[in-house]
């Protein structure tokens, strides 16, 4: 514990704090560190192990990923509710046997006040968790569009009754609000697959992409 938490950017006051104030406990792989809609006493930060935080989506009836708390990391998304009403809302579950430092959050506020470094631990916290976000945004959102220019293609086909299609990946962007870099690099992943091959002013269909009801 001592040096993980001696590994931290914070300063010495703070970390005597946290070796005072904070407990460790034990988290076996498959279980619950907080779960959705559930009031949040303590955040966690994690000296070993893995978790992963998730939301429920109820209307799929699936998960949905948002990011992984690692070595040296707190929650953010805990940081947050804190703030705000106090109820979680993700859930944080052990993908390995862990060891989690819990921190109440009276001491959360309380250092916020007090001590600089616990400002910008939090601060980096919440950067490096954007970003993850972002990726799994961009990821689900290329997921999309990858349907959606499946179908488009499917569709030129069996207009012109041709697997040869003469349109460039800016005409396919343009009629699907996207970029061209988004098309370029799904059609070279599409060519990876040996869906199509890409040749100059021309897309040759290998065979006809299928298409999800959702598309």
């Amino acid at each position: 514990m001592k040096s993980v938490i001696n590994s931290l950017p914070l300063s010495d006051d703070l970390k005597i704090q946290l070796n005072n104030h904070g407990q460790v406990r034990a988290v076996l792989s498959g279980d619950y560190i907080f779960n959705e809609g559930e009031k949040i006493s303590e955040i966690p930060i994690l000296l070993s192990g893995l978790i992963r935080v998730y939301k429920d989506d109820t209307e799929l009836e699936r998960e949905k990923p948002l990011y992984y708390i690692e070595r040296g990391d707190t929650c953010i998304m805990s940081v947050f509710a804190i703030y705000r009403d106090g109820i979680s809302r993700v859930n944080g579950l052990a993908v390995e046997n862990s060891e989690v430092l819990f921190v109440p959050v009276e001491y959360v506020r309380q250092w916020q006040r007090e001590f600089v470094t616990w400002i910008s631990y939090l601060m980096n916290s919440f950067e490096r968790r954007y970003a993850d976000l972002m990726d799994a945004f961009d990821a689900v959102n290329i997921n999309n569009v990858g349907d959606q220019l499946q179908a488009l293609l499917k569709r030129y086909s069996e207009n012109g009754n041709t697997m040869r299609l003469t349109i460039s990946p800016i005409e396919l962007a343009e009629e699907l609000n996207t970029t061209r870099l988004v098309i370029s690099k799904l059609l070279k992943q599409f060519e990876k697959e040996n869906m199509l091959l890409l040749h100059r002013g021309e897309i040759i269909l290998k065979r006809m992409p299928e298409v999800s009801e959702q598309a």
